[in-house]
């Protein structure tokens, strides 16, 4: 076979959406994915390498444990997928349950997590997401999870338990896997966007990743335009998308001046049947634009945009 047939463990991570890091630790712990060695002395990977971890991160994300499933060959990982057909099925879309989750019931997972930053153990800490994901709905996840473990995360650094790197590396793999959730569901959507940035300066996104991931999960597309966008870009997409509406994740970063003069500069600007969201704890209410407290608004929100 050619080596140009063949995929280094770059493109390997990125067409699989796992990391280089994490694909090495399983390498190291369990011996897959075993890279060949072409002639050139190059270690390479192979198609059915991609095809058997595209089905391994699908099991993870629905409760398995990968040491229960790595060495299995890939027709027995196909025989372990779940057999429902839907469109959303194939992202391994959360169980859907009859009750909300008990946060309570998950503080000791959330604790579990904080042992693994300790360790810098990304294959860890994302083993735990994944399970977290596939036993609850998105809403759950975001509630339940995401928000308490953000929370602890900060009061660890503030009392010294954990330092910046430690910190930043947990945020990052937290964030990492929410984006991967929601934008491998966003490609398959189609119809009106809806639009999501932040205002110029403010870079704390995990709201509005939560956000992306509950509006796909409604099957919502989304234009994601991130943190820091210019005030003038969100204007201009405005114009050029028949969108849905415009939501906006503040955080108590901004200071309230500069927070209002841009909304009010957004507000002017955008045509007025077109519907702008503030949330955030830097948001509040302005006239003219809806604001929300709670995830649960939010998916109220999406909902009569459809």
């Amino acid at each position: 076979m050619a080596e140009n047939n063949y995929m280094s463990i770059g493109d390997l991570a990125k067409r699989s959406g796992l990391s280089v890091f994490r694909l090495r630790a399983w390498e190291s712990r369990y011996g897959y994915p075993a890279p060949q060695k072409l002639q050139s002395g190059h270690r390479r990977f192979l198609q059915g390498d991609l095809q058997k971890l595209l089905i391994v991160q699908q099991l993870l994300e629905n409760g398995f444990k990968i040491s229960k499933i790595i060495d299995k060959s890939k027709e027995e990982l196909i025989d372990l997928l779940p057999r429902e057909s839907t469109t959303l099925q194939t992202l391994s879309l959360p169980l859907k349950s009859k009750e909300s989750a008990d946060p309570h019931k998950l503080l000791p997972t959330i604790k579990q997590a904080l042992q693994h930053i300790n360790a810098f153990d990304e294959s860890a800490l994302h083993d735990i997401f994944a399970e977290v994901w596939g036993n609850s709905t998105p809403l759950d996840f975001c509630e339940n999870f995401v928000t308490p473990f953000i929370f602890q995360l900060g009061d660890q650094w503030e009392n010294g338990f954990l330092d910046i790197a430690m910190e930043h590396f947990a945020s990052k793999c937290l964030e990492n896997f929410i984006d991967t959730k929601w934008r491998e569901a966003n490609r398959l959507l189609n119809g009106k966007p809806l639009l999501l940035g932040m205002l110029p300066n403010d870079f704390h996104s995990f709201g509005l990743q939560m956000c992306a991931l509950l509006a796909v999960y409604e099957n919502i597309k989304i234009v994601y335009l991130g943190e820091r966008t210019p005030i003038e870009a969100i204007e201009t997409a405005t114009r050029d998308l028949d969108t849905l509406g415009v939501v906006l994740s503040i955080s108590k970063t901004m200071t309230d001046k500069v927070t209002m003069d841009y909304l009010k500069q957004l507000r002017k600007e955008i045509p007025k049947e077109i519907s702008i969201l503030i949330g955030g704890g830097g948001a509040y209410k302005i006239k003219g634009i809806d604001e929300i407290t709670q995830f649960r608004e939010y998916i109220s929100w999406v909902q009569k945009r459809k």
